[in-house]
């Protein structure tokens, strides 16, 4: 209430009191809800003494009060009143400033731990700026002195908040669900294709960005862990990609090795080469064992030795088969010289 309606109100006071006149109810009105400003700005706190002194006039007010006839108890109970009016008024004065305050400053520590506990600073950047700069609307208000507004100002900033932890909660949600599913994903290519032996390079790249992101969000920076692990999940599928190829390639090579064993066992090598056979099975085998650990790049660097081993077999094989068929030839020779020289001893014998 301004001082223009106070002195209005005590000039009416004057005329009525001078006169005589019915129950002041209007000033009683004004006096209770005075009182009641003057209450929800915690002028009890702020402006203890004037309140109380409001009320007690406005007490006194009731007690000499008298609703249905003129009475000169009517114009003291007036005046009961109209301290009470001015006592409220002083106290809602010097208290709604400090109230102001209080609200600004609760608001501005609820958004500073809000943000912290969801850091709102990267998760919800837009909505965070949006309740910061109604934190500086209302400040802005109180350093004008104009402190009616900033109650609903700091609620709209309040508001504004609630959103914003409701969208962060939503997000924790997803981006724990993504890291739980990146981790069996990862489970499942390290054993189906066990991409961090057969892929080792794209490996490293998967798992920084794993790590990255399980950072993020033990840290509360929810969207970026989602981003991460979204360009993690693209690097997986290229390993699992890239490994499945070698697994092909191997599955590919492993036929081919089979195939020289058969001709090798075609071409009797256990008989004609048993070292090189035996040294080349031991091989094809100490591969496939390195194979089931997902070495496959490495085995497919030995499948290239092995291939030229089992070549060289079969040049030594063929060799040895070109030298066993010269001394069947002159061993044949040599039999038939002996013929022809028996036929020609017999010959004579005969004459």
């Amino acid at each position: 209430m301004n001082k223009l309606m106070v002195f209005n109100l005590l000039i009416i006071a004057i005329f009525f009191y001078s006169c005589g006149t019915v129950a002041p109810l209007v000033e009683r009105d004004l006096a209770r809800t005075s009182i009641d400003q003057a209450r929800e700005v915690n002028a009890e706190v702020h402006a203890g003494k004037e309140l109380s002194d409001s009320e007690a006039s406005y007490d006194r007010g009731q007690e000499l009060i008298e609703p249905e006839k003129k009475s000169t108890s009517n114009k003291k109970a007036l005046g009961e009143y109209l301290n009470a009016i001015a006592s409220a008024q002083s106290a809602y004065s010097n208290s709604v400033g400090p109230y102001t305050k209080n609200i600004i400053d609760g608001f501005d520590d609820t958004l500073m731990e809000a943000n912290e506990e969801y850091n709102l600073e990267v998760n919800a950047a837009s909505l965070f700026d949006d309740a910061s700069a109604k934190l500086d609307d209302a400040n802005s208000s109180y350093d004008a002195e104009d402190y009616l507004p900033v109650p609903d100002i700091v609620a709209e900033g309040e508001m504004i908040l609630e959103e914003a932890t409701e969208e962060v909660g939503l997000l924790k949600g997803r981006a724990e669900s993504a890291v739980g599913d990146f981790a069996a994903k990862l489970r499942q290519a390290l054993d189906q294709h066990k991409i961090d032996r057969a892929v080792p390079d794209l490996f490293d790249l998967v798992a920084d960005d794993s790590d990255s992101a399980v950072d993020d969000y033990e840290a509360s920076r929810y969207l970026p862990a989602i981003d991460t692990l979204a360009e993690a999940d693209r690097k997986l599928e290229n390993a699992i990609s890239e490994a499945m190829l070698l697994e092909m390639e191997v599955a590919r090579q492993n036929e081919e090795i089979e195939a020289l064993i058969r001709q090798a066992v075609a071409r009797k090598a256990q008989a004609a080469t048993p070292d090189e056979y035996d040294r080349n099975l031991s091989t094809y085998s100490s591969i496939k064992s390195q194979n089931s650990e997902g070495y496959y790049r490495k085995s497919l660097e030995e499948y290239s030795l092995l291939k030229d081993d089992f070549q060289d077999m079969f040049e030594i094989i063929e060799e040895k088969r070109l030298l066993a068929s010269e001394a069947i030839s002159e061993a044949e020779s040599r039999i038939e010289e002996v013929q022809e020289q028996n036929t020609e001893l017999e010959q004579e014998l005969e004459n």
